[in-house]
């Protein structure tokens, strides 16, 4: 939107609903807009911080297989996981967590 619009008056949008309408439609798309730059914003900000953390990650193949033996040591004896070692207890059900390491391990 051009940064020399001007709102009409409150008198004209009085004096004709059309123009009300589109006005208060106009509004509720503006707001909506701005809602959805702020969840950008979000994302943009996890993304960066996502792409810091695998800027950290082990680059070397020796050093992600350790880690991949570690957590696959730690998934097969529940270490680490509490009490529940990952699982929903009202279903048996790994939790999601679980599953993602579980496929990292075992995709890896």
């Amino acid at each position: 939107m051009s940064d020399d619009f001007v709102w009409p008056s409150d008198r004209a949008r009085a004096e004709n609903s059309e123009l009300n309408r589109v006005c208060e439609e106009l509004n509720r798309v503006c707001e909506e807009l701005d809602d959805v730059l702020e969840d950008l914003d979000d994302v943009l900000e996890d993304l960066v911080s996502a792409e810091t953390q695998l800027s950290e990650f082990p680059r070397s193949i020796e050093a992600q297989e350790t880690i991949k033996g570690m957590v696959e040591y730690c998934l097969n004896r529940g270490i680490a996981m509490g009490m529940k070692e990952g699982m929903d207890l009202d279903t048996y059900e790994p939790m999601p967590f679980r599953v993602e390491l579980e496929a990292w391990v075992g995709g890896n």
